[in-house]
This record gives structure tokens, sequence and C-alpha cells, in this order.
């Protein structure tokens, strides 16, 4: 039919080329920080386009602004040339395509090695890898660290520094000290490209939240629920730290594993990322279409997690409606009896 036919990559670089781009990529934290980035533009009157790579909470603008996140999980993040990018932290994942943490960095240093100098590279102070990344692009970093220059406070509401001095506060209703991270990324960025700090403050006051990054579903049987897209163990020790911040009186973990090549690589990190909850309960592995080589299951890790229960797999109650929080109803009511009935062990690792 003489239709052209463009993988997703190749047609998310071709609107950053023509756009005024911001790309924002690294190993964790990108879809919040895009959603951040988009949401401030949007509320200063910016109109931006934002793509955000789960689908949710993108939009088409009516500007030349674009907000992308940029994904390198298959090397695909070096098509992309934007003018500005933010990179959040590098850490090994995805070990089907990356044989060590080495070679996820080399990929960040080639994209951002390729912005032009005119640009603007906002990247992770708290991040080692990150941190040292070479550009020919403006370098702007951000974090916690003394020597960022956006700098935040890890009390709430956090204050924001430039250059040793302070903006203002932040009330960011999103809880974890990586989601203040997150926020400080998405405000320096914002900052840089000419938006106010009263701006920047409003706008992630009213940030609602990322789809599926400890996204509140409901009440089950007096319990809050909350989802995560967590999936590898630095993610799942930074929701924890986040769900622990509410204080309620005992944390019950419902974890599937996502992909057998990462359970594998990372079953021992996995074994200790769990630290701080009353209950564990492990679901088969999501193998999204990957065989299993190596044999290792979630009962594997259940079995390294004092007290833990392997629940293998669930179905939708027989005349549920349709959505997530109906499908786990089932499981949710089975596990929460169970434990009330089972000494909890806390993980000590």
């Amino acid at each position: 039919m003489g239709v052209e036919v463009k993988t997703r990559a190749e047609a998310l670089a071709g609107f950053i080329a023509e756009a005024d781009s911001i790309a924002v990529g690294g190993s964790h934290g990108k879809t919040t920080v895009t959603h951040m980035t988009g949401h401030i533009l949007t509320e200063a009157g910016l109109d931006p386009t934002v793509l955000v790579g789960d689908g949710s909470h993108s939009r088409a603008g009516g500007s030349r602004w674009l907000v992308a996140e940029v994904d390198e999980s298959d090397g695909s993040l070096v098509m992309h040339h934007p003018k500005r990018a933010i990179v959040t932290n590098i850490e090994l994942d995805h070990t089907d395509h990356f044989k060590d943490v080495d070679a996820v960095r080399d990929l960040f240093e080639k994209f951002v090695s390729a912005l032009p100098s005119d640009g603007v590279a906002v990247l992770s102070a708290d991040d080692e890898r990150t941190r040292y990344l070479t550009t020919p692009a403006r370098r702007v970093t951000y974090g916690f660290a003394d020597s960022a220059d956006y700098r935040c406070s890890e009390d709430r509401p956090f204050a924001l520094q430039h250059d040793g001095h302070e903006l203002g506060r932040i009330n960011l209703r999103q809880r974890g000290r990586h989601n203040i991270s997150n926020a400080t990324a998405a405000a320096a960025m914002a900052l840089e490209v000419g938006v106010s700090f009263a701006d920047v403050a409003s706008a992630l006051e009213h940030f609602p939240g990322a789809h599926r990054r400890f996204e509140f579903l409901g009440l089950f049987q007096g319990a809050a629920v909350y989802d995560d897209y967590g999936h590898h163990p630095t993610e799942v020790r930074a929701t924890l730290q986040a769900a622990r911040e509410l204080r309620h009186r005992r944390l019950i973990v419902v974890f599937q594993p996502h992909r057998f090549s990462r359970l594998a690589a990372f079953l021992q990190p996995f074994s200790r990322s769990f630290e701080g909850a009353d209950r564990v309960v492990l679901l088969d592995v999501y193998s999204a279409g990957e065989d299993n080589p190596t044999g290792v299951t979630a009962r594997d890790l259940a079995s390294q997690i004092p007290g833990a229960i392997y629940a293998g797999s669930f179905e939708p109650p027989r005349g549920a409606p349709p959505g997530l929080a109906a499908r786990f109803a089932d499981t949710l009511g089975r596990v929460v009896e169970r434990s009330s009935t089972t000494p909890a062990a806390r993980p000590t690792r």
C-alpha cells in the first residue's frame, strides 16, 4: 500500500527532532519526571505536547514544546536528538540487553554527548554515574547533594535552592524521598526554560500523580490499597519507604516479578528490598513473553524472604467487573485473611 511503517522509537525520534524538545531518561523515575515536567509547562501556559511512556497523561499541545519520555531498554535511546535532556540515574536493568552497568552508562554518555552546545542537560548530582556524564550542552545538576546546582531538602514542604539561594518551598503531595528528587528534576528543567518559581511550585502542589506510581486505588476491608509498577529492587525499596511515611499499622506487599531475566539477575537484591514490610506475598512472574532458561521463579524469591507467602497466580472472581482493583480483590482478601492468622515476620536482612 506504500505506507511507511516505523517503530515507536523511530517515530518518537522524528517528533523530538522537529520540536523544541525536552527528553527525559534514566533507569528509574523517568515516567514521573516526564509527567511532572509536562504538567509544569502546561500549567505555566506553554501548551506542550507531552508523551509519557505508558501513554497515560500524554497530551497533544498547540506549541512547539515537546516533553517526551525516552527509553534505554533496547538501546534506541541514541536515536533521539533533543535540545534538552534530563537524566535521573543510571543503574543496571534490562539484563536481556545489557551485560553490565558500564554498558548502560555508555549508552547514556552517547545520548547526552549528542546534545547541542546551546542545549541543557539536567543531571542528578546524587547518582555518581549520572553526574559525571560529559556533554557539550550546559550541565545543570540537581538533588540532595551539597554540590547540586538545584538542591532540595528532605523535609516537607521541601525547600529548593539554586546556587545556594533558597527559591522557596514546594508542597508535594506524592510521598517518598524519590519523589522529592523527581520533582526537583522537573523543577530544574522548567526553571531553566524560563518558568517562574511561583508557577513551578503551584503546578507541583497540584500534581495529580503518575499512573501506577504509588497510585491509590481505594479501600478494601478497611485497608488502603495502592498500586505501583516498581519492578526493580531499587524501585521496590523506594516505594516501601514512601508507604511507611503513611504510618499505617501494617504494610502488606503483594509483588509480581516482571520478567524472568530480571528476577534471575537480581534475586539476592530483591530478597533484601522488602525490609520494612510486615507481610510479603509473591505472585508468579509476569514473563512479558520471555522464556525461563535459568529456572528461577517467584517461589525461589519467596523462600529467601522471611515469612513470605507464595500465592502463585490469581484469576478474576467470577462475575467481577474489569479492572485491576476487581482482579486484585479476591487475592487480597485471601492474603489479608491468611496474614491475620499467621504471625508476621518482618524481614531483618
